[in-house]
């Protein structure tokens, strides 16, 4: 039951999510989500948004976006572990970028090389796989 629901929101923020495009449509930026990844306790979505360089939370009680991050290459991917949301991007060069949820701050950036993409948290090893 709980994946319908996720399904049926995700359905919903694409459906809320063209208000957003339009407002960079001055830009020429597609709106295009590679990733999406939720944190359950606070029942926030965060998709990341390739043609606008964006990753993007959405608050799922009251369907707002909560906070954005600009980042200089397109994110390819999201993971979420103990408050912390990991997000890689990539092309020219690849990043990891280590993000504090509560805060919104960026804690830290790794360079991964060209390629980085789908990141996964090892919750028994702790270890960030990219």
């Amino acid at each position: 039951m709980k994946n319908i629901i996720y399904t049926f929101v995700l359905f919903l923020l694409l459906l809320t999510t063209k208000g957003h495009a339009q407002v960079l449509k001055n830009n020429d930026l597609p709106l295009f989500i590679s990733s999406v990844s939720i944190e359950s306790s606070s029942n926030v979505l965060f998709f990341a948004q390739k043609g606008t360089k964006h990753v993007v939370a959405f608050d799922i009680a009251t369907q707002k976006s909560i906070a954005t991050w600009p980042f200089s290459q397109a994110p390819t991917g999201l993971a979420i572990q103990n408050g912390k949301l990991y997000v890689t991007t990539s092309y020219d060069k690849g990043m990891v970028y280590k993000i504090d949820i509560q805060s919104s701050a960026i804690e830290d950036s790794l360079a991964t090389g060209m390629g980085a993409c789908s990141p996964y948290v090892d919750t028994a090893g702790g270890a960030l796989l990219v």
